[in-house]
This record gives C-alpha cells, sequence and structure tokens, in this order.
C-alpha cells in the first residue's frame, strides 16, 4: 500500500438525517461522516433542499453568504460531497448504493445497505417528545452534576463533547462493521449511553466509595490555578508526590498530613494555598518545561491560539492550511493519527449541495 493511500478509499458511505431531527443527532452523524471522509472513504451527505441546518449554525467566519460562513459545519463536513433532495425515494435509492450508511432516521435502516449505522438519543432509536438536546443528556447522565462550582447551579461541557463522543463511536462501530466483510450488522448508538460511558469515573468511585463524586470546587485535589500569563493545571498521580515535594521545595509539602493519598483529598485547600505562590510567579512555559524536566503531568491551559503556533504540533502537522473557494485559505486540524508514515490533510466542505439526481459513481 502506497504511504499516501488512505484506509477507507474503496468504501462509499451515505449520512444522511431525518427530516426532523435534533441539532445533537445531526452533529454525531456529521463527526462519524468526517472521521471516515478525510481517511479516503467516498462519504455522500444527503441535505435537505433547504441545506443541512448546520450551515447555518455559529460560530462564523468572517466572510460569505450565510450558508456559508458556518465554522461548525466547514469543520464537519470536510472531504465529503453533498446532494440535496427532500424526495424519500431519492434518498433511499443512494442509500442502497453505499457499502454503510449513517443516519439518525429509523426509516430507512430497513433499506440501508449491509452496514447500518443509527445514531439515536436514547436506546429506544426515536426522538423523544418533546425534544431533547445535549443539555437534557448532560443532566441524565450526571457529567452535569461533577462540573461547576460546589455553590453554584451544575454547567454544561463546553462545545458538542457528547454529540462528538457518540460520533466517534458510530465510526468505530462502523468500521468495525466494514472489516466484517460481507456480513449486515445494524450499529446501534445511544448518545445517552456514551455519555454515561464518558462519566465512567462517577460511576467507578460510588463502587468503591460507596459515594459519587461531587464538585469540590478550590477544596479538590487537582487545580487549575493562576499563574503569571494565565493559568495551570495541578494534576499528579500517586508515584508523582514525591517528585512535587522536591519540586515545590519550600512549600511544605513533606508535612505529615500529606503524606498518603487518603490525606491529602482531604487537604487539597491546604495543599493549594501552599503552591499557588509558585504558580504566580511562573508563566506557563516555564510552568511546562519544569514539569517536564521533573517528569511530573503539570500542564499550562494553553489557547488555541498558542496550539497553532506551537512547535511541536507544527513538527507533528496536527493543522493543515487548505484552500478554500470562498474563505481563502483555512486552517483544520487533521486526524490524530499516522498511517503509513502519512497525516491527511482534510479538503474543504462542500460549498452547496448539488441536486441528488446529479451524483453519479
Amino acid at each position: 500500500m502506497s504511504a499516501q493511500r488512505r484506509p477507507l478509499e474503496q468504501f462509499r458511505i451515505v449520512e444522511v438525517n431525518a427530516p426532523d431531527a435534533p441539532i445533537m443527532t445531526r452533529l454525531a452523524t456529521a463527526m462519524a461522516g468526517k472521521i471516515a471522509a478525510d481517511l479516503g472513504a467516498d462519504v455522500i451527505k444527503i441535505e435537505p433542499a433547504s441545506g443541512d441546518p448546520l450551515r447555518f449554525l455559529p460560530p462564523f467566519l468572517l466572510s460569505g453568504e450565510p450558508a456559508e460562513r458556518s465554522a461548525l459545519f466547514q469543520f464537519l463536513n470536510t472531504s465529503k460531497r453533498s446532494a440535496a433532495t427532500d424526495n424519500n425515494s431519492l434518498r433511499v435509492q443512494l442509500v442502497g448504493t453505499a457499502d454503510a450508511v449513517i443516519t439518525d432516521d429509523s426509516s430507512l435502516i430497513g433499506d440501508a445497505p449491509r452496514v447500518r449505522v443509527l445514531v439515536s438519543p436514547m436506546a429506544d432509536r426515536h426522538f423523544p417528545s418533546p425534544p431533547i438536546e445535549q443539555i437534557d443528556i448532560l443532566a441524565m447522565s450526571g457529567l452535569m452534576d461533577i462540573v461547576g462550582e460546589p455553590d453554584g447551579p451544575p454547567m454544561k461541557l463546553g462545545g458538542h463533547q457528547c454529540a462528538y463522543t457518540a460520533g466517534l463511536a458510530a465510526f468505530t462501530g462502523m468500521v468495525a462493521a466494514l472489516a466484517n466483510a460481507g456480513i449486515a450488522e445494524i450499529v446501534d448508538i445511544s448518545i445517552l449511553d456514551v455519555a454515561l460511558w464518558t462519566n465512567w469515573k462517577t460511576f467507578a468511585d460510588r463502587l468503591y466509595s460507596g459515594r459519587a463524586p461531587t464538585r469540590p470546587g478550590t477544596t479538590g485535589e487537582f487545580q487549575v490555578l493562576a499563574c503569571a500569563d494565565g493559568h495551570a493545571a495541578f494534576v499528579y498521580t500517586e508515584k508523582d508526590w514525591p517528585i512535587l515535594v522536591r519540586l515545590f521545595a519550600g512549600a511544605g509539602l513533606e508535612a505529615a498530613d500529606f503524606a498518603t493519598r487518603p490525606q491529602r483529598q482531604t487537604a487539597g485547600a491546604a495543599i493549594n494555598a501552599r503552591i499557588a505562590p509558585w504558580f504566580a510567579v511562573r508563566t506557563r512555559a516555564q510552568i511546562y518545561a519544569a514539569a517536564k524536566s521533573a517528569g511530573v503531568p503539570l500542564s499550562a491551559v494553553w489557547r488555541l491560539s498558542d496550539l497553532a503556533a506551537d512547535p511541536q504540533y507544527i513538527a507533528q502537522k496536527f493543522f493543515a492550511d487548505v484552500a478554500h473557494p470562498v474563505h481563502g485559505s483555512l486552517r483544520y486540524p487533521t486526524l490524530p493519527l499516522v498511517w503509513n508514515g502519512a497525516r491527511f490533510a482534510p479538503a474543504p466542505a462542500p460549498e452547496r449541495a448539488i441536486p441528488l439526481a446529479a451524483v453519479h459513481g
């Protein structure tokens, strides 16, 4: 195999949503299709004649017509083709030509090709009424209960983490099914089940300690602390504690009150007060360099602009500048893997969907 050949080039995949699909499942199916397309699959995204609702969602790029400006759509639909129709029989016809279908429309499962990936909010394959979105899934999975300050309301995770994690699960299940050549399989993805799995530490903690974790705030064992030019995370494992005692020499961490993990878990506020001055006089780069030299996992809280300019990210080709017909050059993240020595730069998302009847090959 050539080093530049993409691993899914032999597959055609259709991505299609139900007309009444919530944004959450649209995001999940789009993510699954994006990964497949960036890995070389011929992914045909079927949109309604009016355009995928994701085309009109923020954040927006600075130029172009409304349907071209969604940075969210641009990110989630790289390397795909797109076709538009409101004719269900045409959708079913195209679905039947594919190796796999990624959908949230249970009505297409019976007419789908041999691999069928169905994403639903919960395990019953239907859209609940009234409809639910990611904040509801975050609440039902318990994730909101561990995010936020202890004296404040529960908070949602940033971005679209539930939908994207479900999209990754959908892609993984699809590839596993495609590896079983010739065997028809249905991959059922419940976004709630995926969110519950994402929250596995809560269930593990409750299993072993008898209590569910809460929002500890500033008393917690692991913290994000202010430093000279931003913030950095104070995170460590059991084996790192002696190293941290030496790294924060003079902070008094060698005290008997901090000798064991259970003691440290109840003394978070006291530990944080002792190490805060060390962080306050150092920059994020200095903290990162000191932690790397010591072999402990302290890390800076980087801005996206920091990561885009990071020499390691650049050397590893974590980003690719891709020419776009409307917006000039756009910088996209590449998939986080190397295949036969190559990373794969994505192609731009399709500007507009062409009529489905014009899709051939």
